[in-house]
């Protein structure tokens, strides 16, 4: 709950995974902005090889119509936000499989391009993960 994760930040305000639980708390309370503000501040305190901060700040923004966001004209796309934080996610930890499950949806949504790109993205992220994505761990982590 909000609550319970306010609670750990003040005992700790830079504790990833805090962030990370506020974030998804305040999502799921229809606070959007909050959780944005929630999970940027994650990626800051996460360190090196952590993607996870970066994969719920991509599912984030892929959530969110771009006609929703009165920052998405043009470059500045929910799309183009999303594919941001899922490459700094695959920048951070290059085998994590919910960062290249992101990419391969937002290409199949977004680009002309043949449906084999977004197949060989879907395909590479199960590869990383066995063929074993989980579709309740797949959104917020």
């Amino acid at each position: 709950s909000v609550k319970v994760a306010r609670a750990c930040l003040k005992r700790d305000a830079h504790r990833v995974a805090a962030w990370g639980a506020l974030g998804t708390a305040l999502y799921l309370s229809g606070n959007v902005a909050g959780a944005q503000s929630a999970f940027v501040r994650a990626t800051k305190y996460a360190a090196k090889g952590v993607a996870d901060p970066w994969c719920n700040l991509g599912w984030l923004y892929m959530s969110i119509p771009d006609d929703k966001c009165s920052d998405a004209s043009g470059d500045r796309s929910m799309n183009f936000l999303a594919n941001r934080a899922f490459a700094a996610a695959q920048v951070h930890d290059p085998e994590n499989a919910r960062a290249w499950l992101g990419q391969a949806l937002i290409t199949e949504r977004t680009t002309s391009a043949s449906d084999t790109d977004a197949l060989e993205l879907y395909t590479h992220a199960a590869s990383l993960c066995n063929a074993e994505l989980v579709a309740y761990n797949v959104f917020f982590s």
